[in-house]
């Protein structure tokens, strides 16, 4: 899958959902998530890699244990 990380011209977006450096626009849910299902797919089978809210739960749970690690 291609995605699309510009804006098509004459769409309007706001700056905060454009990356400053890049010119990117953000990714819509839809997109993040084939995304992450096509570089995590177990043996390149669509379907069986990590959904969004998997992904969220493994950032936060690295990040509460580096903050954990400091004190």
């Amino acid at each position: 899958m291609r995605v699309r990380r510009r804006p098509r011209p004459g769409k309007v977006i706001s700056p905060r959902d454009v990356c400053p450096g890049t010119w990117f626009a953000r990714l819509s849910y839809g997109q993040a998530r084939a995304l992450l299902d096509e570089r995590t797919a177990v043996g390149g089978v669509p379907g069986t890699g990590w959904d969004l809210h998997e992904w969220r739960h493994f950032g936060l749970t690295h990040l509460g244990e580096a903050d954990g690690s400091r004190s």
